[in-house]
């Protein structure tokens, strides 16, 4: 084959090959705009009556005290999946960090878990960033375990749970500022 016939043919592939792409990615557009909660794509609230139940999760904290979601309940909660060594968690954790003090007077509890880390290693980043809110240590990512068919993705992953104990929205890797405080704030006003 000639070269030309060869860079015709790399073309028409690559051609073909993004237009494939394209159509699994209108398809998974017009599922979400159609209601679906597959939650590879859930990067909003899902409506009340498509919500899961959030596992209890408990554990030592960073700082070896003993937490439970359990004692939680009737609150909303945000989880955060994280990790030191995690580069993107180091760019959303400035906003993780704000957003966990603008709703903290709606009674909303937020919680990290720190994977595949160390207490000395966790503690630093939580001090790094101004993070007040406790974290599981979770080297092992025991906990992510709990979430079933819904475990974390990536890290980082963040969930919110509504006051029912239901899980409320989904984000697998890292979210922005914007968009964790909106659904916060959706799932404080309307549940």
């Amino acid at each position: 084959m000639t070269r030309p016939r060869i860079r015709t043919l790399v073309v028409l592939l690559v051609a073909a090959a993004a237009a494939v792409l394209g159509v699994f990615a209108l398809q998974g557009l017009r599922t979400a705009e159609a209601g679906s909660t597959t939650v590879s794509q859930t990067r909003t609230v899902l409506p009340a009556a498509e919500r899961p139940a959030a596992p209890v999760l408990d554990g030592t904290t960073l700082t070896g005290e003993h937490l439970s979601t359990a004692d939680w309940r009737g609150s909303v909660i945000v989880v955060n999946f994280w990790g030191s060594w995690c580069t993107p968690c180091r760019k959303e954790a400035p906003g993780l960090r704000r957003v966990a003090d603008e709703t903290s007077r709606q009674g909303v509890r937020f919680v990290g878990v720190d994977v595949r880390d160390t207490p000395v290693a966790g503690l630093g980043f939580e001090h790094d960033f101004g993070i007040t809110y406790p974290s599981f240590n979770d080297p092992a990512t025991k906990l992510s375990l709990r979430f079933g068919s819904l475990a974390p993705q990536a890290t980082p992953s963040t969930y919110v749970f509504d006051r029912k104990g239901r899980i409320a929205a989904v984000f697998f890797g890292a979210t922005t500022y914007d968009e964790l405080y909106s659904a916060v704030e959706l799932v404080v006003e309307k549940g």
